[in-house]
């Protein structure tokens, strides 16, 4: 049994908390048991002293628990919170850091009792992605639905699309987005024709068309149509400068830089412009254009 003493100076730990967490260290040496419960930022706080002989904390996926927690988005699921027989916490530490950060409790599964070693057989299975959880509710396309979505609420956060990890919108509020919002499955629908591979993908061509719609939908639908067919386009025409760059072989731009073109060929085709060329480079630290 782990021997837990309480500071009185520290009130991030309750005496409640160790008092339970005793009772139940003494019973996981002698049985296999489970039960559901309140995991509160105080007694997360001591499991993650029981913690040694794990993986290093990752905290930037805790960060993106705890943003989900904060949200009310976090769902008890029956992955269990697990301390051994010999009192260390096998699985769960994300969770309790995450608890520590948000300052909020969440209903868990504790379970108790199991062999220090079971420890590395878990989270050996492959990790369901949006996608994934998307199609278990009966929505096609969800890979393509859960790509566009991430990359609006990027725009929306940061004004272009995050190449950091950390900064990226949890599964959770992904998956929440393309449910409650139509627009994410009607931009995917828009840019889903033949051809438009060969520009860039739906993410891209999908996310810009869901940040014009904002402005125009009809327009929104015209754009994307004529910069994937090409049709009745003519030279000087911003669409058919952005179509030109997308499709130039020897022009490698990624994400970010292919909608850049892309918007600076909305605005200017908004406004009735012709242009010679369309800058696509972006500095450090530069958003995407506004569009209008």
């Amino acid at each position: 049994m782990s021997d837990f003493t309480v500071d009185g100076t520290n009130h991030q730990i309750k005496p409640q908390d160790v008092a339970w967490l005793k009772l139940r260290l003494d019973r996981g040496e002698k049985e296999k048991f489970a039960e559901f419960g309140a995991l509160t930022p105080s007694l997360a706080r001591l499991l993650l002293d029981l913690n040694s002989s794990n993986r290093p904390i990752r905290e930037s996926r805790a960060e993106k628990y705890a943003k989900d927690i904060i949200a009310g988005r976090w769902e008890t699921n029956g992955e269990t919170i697990t301390v051994s027989s010999c009192c260390h916490l096998n699985d769960g530490q994300h969770r309790c850091r995450a608890v520590v950060i948000a300052n909020k409790p969440i209903d868990v599964v504790f379970s108790f009792g199991v062999s220090f070693e079971s420890r590395l057989t878990t989270d050996t299975g492959a990790a369901k992605t949006t996608g994934d959880f998307l199609g278990m509710e009966g929505i096609r396309n969800g890979t393509n639905l859960s790509a566009i979505a991430s990359a609006v609420i990027d725009y929306e956060n940061f004004g272009k699309i995050s190449s950091t990890a950390a900064a990226k919108a949890t599964k959770s509020e992904v998956r929440e987005r393309v449910v409650c919002d139509d627009g994410i499955e009607k931009s995917f629908l828009a840019v889903r024709q033949t051809g438009a591979a060969r520009i860039a993908s739906y993410t891209v061509l999908g996310m810009a068309h869901y940040i014009f719609s904002q402005v125009d939908v009809f327009a929104a639908d015209q754009f994307v149509e004529k910069l994937i067919s090409g049709a009745e386009l003519k030279q000087r025409d911003p669409i058919w400068v952005a179509r030109e760059k997308l499709l130039d072989p020897y022009k490698r731009i990624n994400k970010n830089e292919q909608l850049k073109c892309i918007f600076m060929a909305w605005n200017n085709w908004r406004a009735g412009k012709t242009v010679r060329t369309l800058t696509h480079t972006i500095k450090k630290g530069e958003k995407l254009p506004e569009v209008s």
